[in-house]
């Protein structure tokens, strides 16, 4: 049986432009008629709420090109370093993730102690780490 190569990537995305997809695109443009028209019609500011709803649909697609940049998990990855995944419910808060000392900055990051032992032996990091 002689194999032959599949010339259709049906594993990636199609990209449509900007290096955005078909679905995001439309939500950008969606989003900038949405605001437009209420703001001409029903805020009636006529021509400054086009100006608006242009500046609002290029916002989202600014935010999803940036979204994109890092490939998957970037926004993840960047919410953790930052600190704010500390900031859910318990409920909503991923489990087993190691606290970060001195999040929302830089930080080096280290696996053992190296100032000393904790009197309380990790407890509040086990409740984070656990999520109980």
């Amino acid at each position: 049986m002689i194999e032959k190569r599949c010339y259709q990537k049906l594993d990636e995305p199609v990209v449509v432009w900007l290096g955005l997809e078909f679905h995001e695109v439309v939500v950008s443009i969606g989003t900038g008629m949405l605001v437009a028209l209420i703001a001409m019609f029903l805020a009636g500011l006529g021509l400054v709420g086009l100006v608006l709803g242009l500046a609002a649909g290029a916002g989202i697609m600014a935010l999803f090109r940036s979204l994109k940049r890092g490939g998957p998990g970037y926004v993840f990855s960047r919410l953790y370093r930052w600190g704010l995944l500390d900031l859910l419910p318990n409920g909503l808060r991923p489990r087993h993730l190691l606290p970060i000392p001195g999040a929302g900055r830089r930080a080096r990051f280290r696996m053992s102690p190296v100032l000393g032992e904790e009197k309380d032996h990790g407890a509040s990091n086990a409740a984070k780490y656990y999520g109980r």
